[in-house]
């Protein structure tokens, strides 16, 4: 990989699509999260179908990395805790759309619709920051 590309970029290489640009991260206790979600989208993280959340790559999103920990909550009378595994940054909605497993982003929906439903939440001036697909597992319900 280039030397000039910073930690989290994507470096792309016409025969292999996106990379992320994997750096050692100075070490640091893991982080708690919170994300508050719709409720439809807070079912599937609760029921287990959900393993992959969609955020912009704005700079607080940025910061989340592998090992830190997700808290989702929709209601506020109770939530989920997950461990993030992975993070991965894309240009577009549409991108990571095509490039992740759709089910483990919204099982409700096809590519379309998935795509729609994130338009709906975010401007185009937010999608302009880039996209996040945060990856995460081991979820602990708490009522």
């Amino acid at each position: 990989m280039d030397s000039d590309v910073a930690p989290g970029q994507i470096q792309r290489t016409p025969a292999h699509g996106p990379h992320l640009h994997h750096a050692v991260p100075e070490p640091r206790e893991p982080v708690v999260h919170d994300l508050h979600l719709l409720p439809e989208y807070y079912a599937l993280v609760a029921d287990g179908t959900k393993t992959i959340e969609v955020r912009v790559a704005s700079p607080n999103k940025l910061a989340i990395r592998p090992g830190d920990w997700l808290r989702f909550t929709s209601d506020g009378t109770t939530h989920v805790d997950a461990e993030v595994t992975r993070v991965v940054r894309y240009s577009s909605f549409a991108e990571l759309l095509a490039s992740e497993q759709l089910a483990a982003v919204n099982r409700l929906t096809d590519q379309a619709g998935a795509l729609r439903a994130l338009s709906d939440i975010y401007p185009p001036e937010r999608e302009a920051l880039g996209a996040l697909a945060i990856e995460f597992r081991g979820r602990s319900v708490s009522l």
